[in-house]
């Protein structure tokens, strides 16, 4: 039984880390949308938007830097 867990568990975090490249790009196209959106002149007028779209890229930001690397 621990052998087959063992098996299992070694699979599931090898598609985990085969993931990681795609997870880290998509995340930093996202990052990616929120400068442009920061730097878009709908937002230049609406400073609560400004503040709230550099807040969750900050987020975005912290979040990819604690990716692993693959």
């Amino acid at each position: 039984m621990n052998k087959t867990v063992v098996i299992l568990r070694d699979g599931l975090f090898n598609i985990e880390r085969d993931a990681l490249p795609e997870v880290r790009d998509g995340e930093e196209s996202l990052r990616e949308d929120y400068r442009k959106a920061l730097r878009g002149s709908q937002v230049a007028g609406h400073s609560s938007v400004g503040l709230l779209l550099k807040k969750q890229m900050e987020d975005l930001h912290t979040e990819i830097a604690r990716l692993p690397t693959a």
